[in-house]
């Protein structure tokens, strides 16, 4: 275990500046073969001490990237975009947060030249991947609780809004933006997405 972790470790560059990254960090300690390696961020103050301590610190992504193999996509939703694009011309692969864009045709066109680079672009939405969720999903669809006509989806935070009083909040993400994409993920899994008006 320890030899193929050697052998296979993953370095990767955190990008952000939300407290999401400290979480991400420290959960990557219990992965076999995963390594944080640095990060770039334009505002660090809600950085534990720990990733404060990495070897790679900067705020110009271009000096990241050739030290890493993946990203982790924690910014502001508005400038996903350009940072995936980076990477991936970068051949790096990248692991966002939701929403990855904001356009539907940016998102095309990221999975395409992550397809030319041989690189994996994926979303972060760990709901989707937690064992409860999907054994919630095969209950739902098994129609053992009938037939599903109405989804309702609440999304619950932890963040400390006094915090951000009177701070300055480019990179506060709008409610949509944190959890619009978690909420909708049930919805969309249960009813579909040929919707005929929103």
């Amino acid at each position: 275990s320890e030899l193929r972790a050697e052998k296979r470790e993953i370095r990767i560059g955190l990008i952000g500046e939300s407290t999401v990254l400290n979480k991400f960090a420290d959960e990557c300690k219990f992965v076999n073969g995963v390594k944080i390696v640095g990060y770039c961020s334009l505002d660090t103050s809600a950085f534990s001490e720990e990733l404060r301590t990495l070897p790679v610190q900067t705020q110009d992504l271009s000096e990241l990237l050739p030290e890493v193999d993946a990203i982790y996509v924690a910014s502001h939703p508005s400038r996903h975009y350009e940072q995936i694009k980076q990477a991936l011309l970068a051949h790096k692969h990248v692991l966002c947060e939701s929403p990855v864009v904001i356009q539907k045709v940016d998102f095309e066109e990221l999975k395409q030249l992550a397809k030319v680079n041989n690189c994996i672009i994926m979303d972060a939405i760990k709901t989707a991947y937690s064992t409860a969720y999907s054994r919630m999903l095969v209950l739902a669809k098994s129609g053992v609780i009938g037939d599903i006509v109405s989804v309702d989806s609440i999304c619950t935070s932890l963040s400390d809004l006094e915090k951000n009083k009177g701070k300055d909040l480019y990179n506060t993400w709008n409610s949509i933006c944190a959890w619009g994409p978690t909420a909708m993920l049930p919805i969309f899994q249960l009813l579909g997405t040929e919707y005929t008006s929103k």
